[in-house]
């Protein structure tokens, strides 16, 4: 537990008026000092953070510690803010009270509740904010009847659920998010069974499932998503069979399966318009990296853990488009490295862990004088 527990964090960005508008008597300097004597009466204190500004404008930030929220009242932030966009709260375990006074800032359009504790009844005022363009939920408990409260913000377009207590029925109720385009799922138990119904998400780009208990038939409802680009399932449970259902996910431009069952003889079914592709585990082999080998337009490769070998280097060498190529704790030796002389599309490569030299990083170096290259802490 940090020294953030129980925090309320409230940012606001001051935004000028223009010579037409006449201020508002909360907007001015005086208004303000009001406000933030109030803020200081009730335990809160006011940080400016020039680090955070947005368009020049500086952002103050009211942070409540150790204060429990059943005495806050939003009133006078919303009264003397009124172009108050950003709440956060940090491990508050008492948080239903100061939701239902959400109402009071219409405008919000982004909110923080990690590790917050809160009810479904309070919850629902979040989903009164048409406003909303961003919603992080990590480390909360959220019922399917919560999530389903959502689905009057159209303009979300980033959620995050990290480590949220979050099962597949509440999951499927995301389809109604319609304007969602990143969607983080990290370490949850959400595993897509039936979410046929997330061919709605149409404008949804990015996809985080890292540590999920997803396998195979997930990937036929995800394949349907039109502008998905990027898709992280490391950790999950998919394997060579189910990337078939990514043949025509024309869009996708990054995939990370690391630590699955993956052993990269499913790879050559992958669209050839993949940049970005992260592999790991010991069952994958060369037998694998020969399939990798088929996707000309690799830009980037990130090999974690695997049973590589120098042959697998040498497979790899003939990617046309290889711009980046990261080896962690593989057996490639110099005599693989000196194969990849003549990818000279190569800009950057680094390995770690492995059996290659720095004499074999030198050769490679001046082999690709314009490419960046490093072993272990180099």
């Amino acid at each position: 537990m940090t020294r953030w527990t129980s925090l309320i964090v409230l940012a606001l960005t001051a935004v000028g008026v223009t010579a037409q508008e006449k201020p508002k008597p909360a907007d001015s300097p005086q208004g303000e000092a009001e406000a933030i004597k109030g803020v200081e009466a009730q335990g809160g204190r006011i940080v400016r953070d020039v680090s955070l500004n947005s368009r020049g404008a500086p952002v103050i930030t009211i942070a409540f510690s150790n204060v429990s929220v059943k005495k806050v009242d939003a009133t006078p932030f919303a009264a003397a803010f009124p172009r108050l966009r950003y709440i956060g709260l940090e491990g508050v375990t008492d948080a239903d009270d100061l939701l239902k006074q959400l109402d009071k800032v219409p405008k919000l359009k982004a909110l923080s509740l990690s590790r917050t504790k809160f009810g479904d009844a309070a919850f629902a005022t979040v989903g009164k904010l048409t406003e909303m363009e961003e919603l992080i939920l990590d480390g909360t408990t959220l019922s399917a009847a919560a999530v389903k409260s959502l689905a009057g913000l159209k303009k979300l377009h980033k959620a995050t659920f990290a480590e949220a207590e979050l099962e597949d029925a509440a999951a499927l109720e995301f389809a109604a998010l319609t304007g969602l385009r990143r969607l983080i799922l990290t370490d949850t138990n959400v595993t897509l069974a039936g979410a046929a119904s997330w061919s709605a998400l149409k404008e949804l780009e990015v996809v985080d499932l890292t540590r999920c208990p997803v396998a195979d038939d997930a990937l036929k409802h995800l394949a349907t998503l039109p502008k998905l680009k990027e898709l992280e399932l490391t950790g999950s449970k998919v394997t060579d069979a189910g990337l078939s259902a990514l043949a025509n996910a024309k869009s996708l431009r990054r995939l990370a399966l690391g630590e699955t069952e993956v052993k990269g003889t499913g790879t050559d079914l992958l669209p050839q318009t993949l940049e970005d592709l992260a592999l790991g585990g010991k069952d994958v082999t060369d037998a694998g990296l020969r399939r990798v080998g088929t996707l000309q337009g690799l830009k980037t490769l990130t090999l974690t853990g695997t049973a590589m070998t120098d042959t697998g280097l040498k497979i790899l060498s003939t990617l046309p488009k290889l711009e980046e190529l990261h080896i962690e704790n593989a057996a490639v030796s110099d005599t693989g490295v000196a194969e990849l002389a003549r990818t000279k599309t190569l800009k950057r490569v680094t390995f770690a862990k492995t059996r290659v030299t720095k004499a074999g990083a030198d050769a490679l170096r001046k082999a690709l004088p314009d490419a960046s290259v490093s072993v272990g802490v180099d």
